[in-house]
């Protein structure tokens, strides 16, 4: 009887981890074919941007450290905004108290005027995770108006640490990036918890990328994320930049530096 009760156990776990096992690999297998068949707003051979501008001689988020980068060939600007309620008003800003710049508070809509669509951007949404869902749909429908006047949806990511409010932007059809953090010291147990939860919210609709510091995108991050796009900031050394650009996932590049001209273009 003891024999009985204990194949009977060994045979149900037996079963029990084989579903697993199927259960993931057809997640994995659904979310790659998702991956590799929709179309990521930015699939460009020149995947290094620049981060708030370059800021060698001016402050970062300052038109002047954007027309820098510009003028310096980057494709894409990272830039932090905020959301300010009270005004109806996206600030660009890394801080609050929002930082000034020439003494005066940096409108998103400023630099839309003075760039237009020149240029790519990516929008680091400081205070997106701070937002109730009224409050969010309120800086959507902002971002709206702004795509209606510059066409931002074919040029404009959004990021987020916030996957239930990226959520709208998402489904409004904006690009948007979930601000991804996992701690080196974690347990094997809690890295492949916190990969499948946000790989599960990407295959739900979510968001459209994966963005993190690029000290966290690990071999085993990269495998366990496979095709989802990958968007990795800051990096200031250059034969990084380049192990990096050979990388199909990684589809953005942040850096400090002056290495626009490097690319995959030529490779």
């Amino acid at each position: 009887m003891k024999k009985s009760i204990k194949a009977i156990t060994f045979l149900f776990i037996t079963i029990l981890v084989l579903s697993l096992v199927i259960a993931i690999l057809s997640i994995d297998h659904v979310i790659d074919n998702k991956a590799t068949t929709a179309h990521f707003f930015y699939n460009n051979c020149k995947k290094i941007w620049s981060h708030r501008g370059y800021t060698q001689n001016t402050d970062q988020n300052s038109i002047e450290a954007m027309q820098a980068a510009i003028d310096l060939s980057a494709p894409g600007l990272e830039i932090d905004v905020f959301f300010d309620k009270d005004h109806n008003e996206f600030i660009v800003s890394h801080d609050y108290p929002y930082n000034l710049k020439n003494g005066e508070i940096l409108k998103l809509e400023t630099v839309l005027q003075k760039f237009g669509n020149s240029i790519y951007y990516w929008l680091d949404f400081k205070n997106l995770s701070q937002m109730s869902k009224t409050e969010a749909l309120e800086a959507l429908e902002g971002l709206t108006k702004l795509d209606k006047a510059y066409q931002l949806k074919t040029r404009t990511l959004l990021e987020s640490k916030n996957t239930r409010n990226l959520s709208f932007f998402t489904q409004s059809n904006f690009p948007t990036s979930y601000w991804f953090t996992h701690s080196p010291d974690a347990s094997v147990f809690r890295f492949w918890i916190d990969t499948y939860k946000a790989k599960i919210k990407y295959l739900y609709g979510d968001f459209s990328a994966i963005s993190m510091d690029y000290r966290q995108y690990s071999t085993r991050l990269k495998n366990a994320l496979g095709e989802i796009p990958i968007l990795l900031w800051t990096v200031n050394d250059s034969p990084l930049l380049s192990t990096y650009l050979n990388d199909r996932s990684v589809k953005i590049i942040l850096t400090d530096e002056q290495f626009f001209d490097i690319n995959k273009c030529s490779l």
